[in-house]
């Protein structure tokens, strides 16, 4: 595991509220099985980001800056995956 590796996973899980940690936590920990290394840097500055951006941008109620754009696709496919496991 590189460092831009353990970053990420520290910036996802310490977002500020128990909920963010648990939904972009839970995103980062599966976006990272299957993650070229060379979006790593992106993943990092996307996590820097503030959480509502973060949550708009995965439920498309903002419009998502292009530098992201590929991790967002993965994020709203990921909210989708919750919310079936939520909703049964």
């Amino acid at each position: 595991m590189t460092d831009l590796h353990k970053k990420a996973l520290y910036l996802s899980s310490h977002r500020g509220t128990k909920e963010a940690d648990h939904i972009i936590g839970s995103f980062v920990k599966n976006f990272l099985m299957s993650v070229d290394p060379g979006m790593l840097p992106a993943l990092c500055d996307f996590l820097y980001e503030d959480d509502d951006k973060i949550m708009a941008w995965g439920k498309c109620k903002e419009a998502s800056p292009q530098q992201f754009i590929e991790i967002i696709k993965s994020f709203r496919q990921w909210l989708v995956t919750l919310e079936g496991s939520i909703h049964g």
